[in-house]
This record gives structure tokens, sequence and C-alpha cells, in this order.
């Protein structure tokens, strides 16, 4: 296979030519992250590391030409192992962390970077049994996280994953309350959060890493809710940054 920046063996995932994207993580023989069954380029490039380190996804950038001095472009998808597990950047701006952990501290840490035109935006993630989908947030703003701007929608209390072109199985939802605004988002799920919540998933718990500092939960369906308290270990966001399981904790209330 041959394009430009592309000349590879699909039999063995590697290139002829050294790829002129260089990533300190991987040898530069290597294509779509070893793996192309599961990855795949069909852009060019949309994920860029920032001069902050911060590592964000634009789906307006396509080259280094796009991006600002001291930006570099990583790809449209690859994967990135960390100290506790491995993230895999989607083509469509979405993470699927295998630790959870990261992914609070990502969602933590991004919500806190402007977005949507304000100081701050929400950020979504998907608590399943394998670990946690933070999904895209460019287009969200400090009080919306509407997944179905993504192209993902709820079913049968499940996320359906354009990328997989699956239904991916919920144990929970959590998103970022990150920011105090006058006539803007409480720390727990909002009103709107509610309705949304107890008719998407019902029955299954919808949390929120609020500016407060604490995990506020709720769990419903069409006819009513209830706060969840959550217990102590797990109800601040430190508790999350710091390596507390959701995943565990929901999986041991199924039994």
């Amino acid at each position: 296979m041959t394009a430009t920046f592309w000349e590879y063996d699909t039999r063995t995932a590697r290139r002829w030519n050294i790829d002129p994207v260089m990533k300190p993580w991987e040898s530069p023989y290597s294509v779509l992250g070893g793996n192309p069954i599961l990855n795949i380029d069909p852009l060019g490039n949309d994920w860029f590391k920032n001069n902050d380190g911060t590592i964000k996804y634009d789906p307006k950038v396509k080259s280094s030409k796009d991006l600002e001095d001291g930006q570099s472009y990583l790809g449209s998808v690859y994967n990135e192992k960390t100290k506790k597990g491995n993230a895999n950047y989607r083509e469509d701006g979405s993470i699927m962390f295998s630790n959870e952990t990261d992914a609070y501290n990502r969602m933590w840490n991004v919500s806190k970077q402007p977005g949507g035109g304000t100081k701050t935006h929400e950020v979504f993630g998907a608590i399943t049994k394998k670990g946690v989908l933070v999904l895209p947030d460019y287009k969200n703003d400090a009080t919306t996280s509407e997944v179905e701007d993504y192209g993902y929608k709820f079913t049968n209390g499940n996320l359906y994953d354009p990328v997989s072109k699956g239904t991916i199985g919920l144990l929970g939802t959590i998103h970022t309350h990150g920011l105090k605004l006058d006539g803007g988002p409480s720390a727990a799920p909002s009103l709107q959060d509610i309705n949304k919540f107890t008719r998407a998933t019902p029955n299954k718990p919808f949390m929120t890493m609020g500016w407060d500092g604490q995990v506020h939960g709720a769990m419903g369906d069409k006819s009513g809710y209830s706060k969840i308290q959550l217990p102590k270990g797990y109800s601040t966001v430190s508790d999350l940054l710091k390596g507390a399981s959701l995943i565990q904790l929901l999986k041991g209330n199924q039994k």
C-alpha cells in the first residue's frame, strides 16, 4: 500500500520508510499503533500535542500547517501506554482508557480548559467493565455535553459507538461540572441531566465530578429518581483522581 507519506507492508503493519511525524513512544517504522485492523487513518492528522504538553483533538487540524509554534501533530489515531494502562486515542476525538484513573484525570484537567467559548466545558465519560470511554468534547460548553453531537446515542440503556459501529455496555456515566457559574450548572446532576439519564440509562448511575470537589450521583427511571450517596473513598473528585475505582464499585453493586 502506498500514498503520500505512507509506504507500508499490510501483512506486518511495518513501514518501508520512516514516518515523517516522529512519535517518541513508538518506532518510526510502526503503522497505526501496530494494529491496522483496530486503528484507521482516513483523514490524516487530528490529534496534536499542545505547547503545554496537553494532547488535544481538533477536526480542523489536518497537518502541521494548521498548528501554532510549539504544537506538534500526532495522528488521527494512536495508542499511548501509560504507567497504569493503555489509552486508545480514536479517530473521532474520543479516548478509550483501560485505566479509569487516567480517564478521570483527563476529564477533570481538560474540563478546566477553554471550550465552546467559555472558561470551562463539560467532558463526558462512559463507564464500562473494560475501562472508561471519554467522548469528544470540542463542541461542548460549560453547561452541555450532548453525546448525540458526535454520532453517539443511547439505546436500551447502553451506548451506540459510531467508531466501532457497535453497542457499548454501560455500568454508568460520569461528566464534569467543573466551574461555578451564576445561573450555571450546579455541582450535582442538573434537572436536564435527570430528565435525560433517567430515560436514556434507566436504573444505571449517572454522576458528576462537581466544582465543589464532590462526586454526585443519581439513578432512576421514567417514574422517578433518587440521589446516590457514594461511599467514603469514592465520594470526592480527589478520590477518583487518586485511584478509586467506580468500575469495581458498580460491578459489585450489580451482584
